[in-house]
């Protein structure tokens, strides 16, 4: 496993997960979204798998719902239901988490 490499975002989504009920990482293609978000979830569910995708597509709300926190949902454009459900979640609980 390669050494992680601290990145000028690191610092920024530190502070912003401590008081953001959700947050979106976004930036260029390869430039360590996923890498550095993966160090600060407690889940991680890669929704361009499709198994993985295949439960969210299903019924969002009930995928999500129990997982530990805070929740890494990458490459959430695979499966945008998943909006929703965060969205809803957020709104019955407004407790912090990531999403990439």
């Amino acid at each position: 496993m390669a050494l992680y490499v601290e990145r000028m975002a690191d610092a920024l989504l530190r502070e912003v997960l401590d008081s953001a009920p959700a947050v979106i990482v976004t930036g260029a293609r390869a430039s360590g979204k996923t890498t550095t978000a993966t160090r600060y979830a407690a889940s991680k569910v890669s929704l361009d798998n499709p198994a993985e995708a295949a439960v969210f597509d299903a019924d969002p709300d009930a995928a999500l719902r129990g997982r530990p926190e805070p929740v890494l949902l990458d490459e959430w454009q695979a499966c945008p239901a998943v909006v929703g459900a965060v969205k809803r979640a957020v709104d019955a609980e407004g407790a912090p988490g990531v999403s990439s």
